[in-house]
């Protein structure tokens, strides 16, 4: 089995603007956030509507597979067309309660973890941002989360850091100031020619097969933007110097100062 790139990202940390990124490189072909507890729009339908690797007279059969072979078909489906098969991982679905009625939070990477016990070779990068910069627009985004209570979030978060802390890292306030640099690294991690590199920055706005921001409407600003936006000023939540505290230690661990 091929190496398979897995994108990790939690909600509202860039992984919408990286699938996108991906979305138009023409050697790739992303599923959006899937994971094997639960997927946000099922992977059969993304195979059919969205990447075009399975016909709807199969749909239904493709549909039955467990998770992993289903993985493994859509790979091999991708590589016969000499495109590269990219997971973005459903993170939050692992660590936040609430993320989706049909899984609870295990508080571990399950993506990584099921994929190596069924013999695939995941080959991960995570996409980050400062965690108190999350937690506020979890608040102002989520209408299910505008209560969310700052305490549990930094322990999911704090999980969430240790479990990515050992792959690649790209940090989105670092993607955002620097586009070309950061982008040729994703490319770079998972084996994509970064020749497209200057299309795909220029196009990225136009890649409408995913989920995440693109689904909020005008909730964030960088829904209807057609460049890479620079970093916002830094966010701020007004919370408790106990709480304050395991911010920055999320964030040390992430790789921020």
């Amino acid at each position: 089995m091929r190496a398979l790139p897995v994108l990790l990202s939690f909600g509202r940390s860039g992984g919408t603007l990286v699938n996108q990124m991906l979305g138009v490189h023409p050697d790739c072909l992303v599923l959006s956030e899937v994971n094997p507890a639960a997927s946000f729009k099922p992977i059969v339908e993304q195979a059919l509507e969205w990447l075009r690797l399975i016909d709807a007279e199969h749909a239904e059969a493709f549909g039955l597979l467990p998770y992993d072979q289903q993985i493994r078909k859509l790979a091999h489906l991708a590589a016969a067309r000499d495109k590269t098969l990219v997971l973005r991982d459903w993170t939050t679905v692992n660590f936040v309660a609430g993320t989706s009625v049909y899984a609870r939070p295990s508080r571990r990477l399950e993506q990584c973890i099921y994929l190596k016990l069924a013999g695939l070779s995941p080959v991960p990068l995570a996409v980050v941002r400062r965690s108190e910069a999350v937690y506020v627009s979890w608040r102002e985004n989520f209408a299910q989360f505008a209560e969310l209570d700052a305490a549990y979030f930094i322990e999911a978060y704090l999980d969430y850091a240790a479990a990515v802390r050992e792959y690649p890292i790209v940090r989105l306030e670092q993607l955002r100031a620097d586009p070309q640099a950061e982008l040729r690294r994703i490319f770079e991690a998972f084996g994509l020619s970064a020749a497209p590199l200057d299309f795909v920055l220029a196009n990225f706005h136009r890649f409408t097969n995913c989920t995440g921001n693109n689904t909020l409407g005008d909730g964030a600003k960088s829904v209807s933007a057609r460049e890479v936006l620079p970093p916002p000023p830094r966010a701020s939540a007004g919370l408790s110097e106990d709480v304050v505290t395991r911010f920055a230690l999320a964030d040390k661990w992430l790789g921020y100062d």
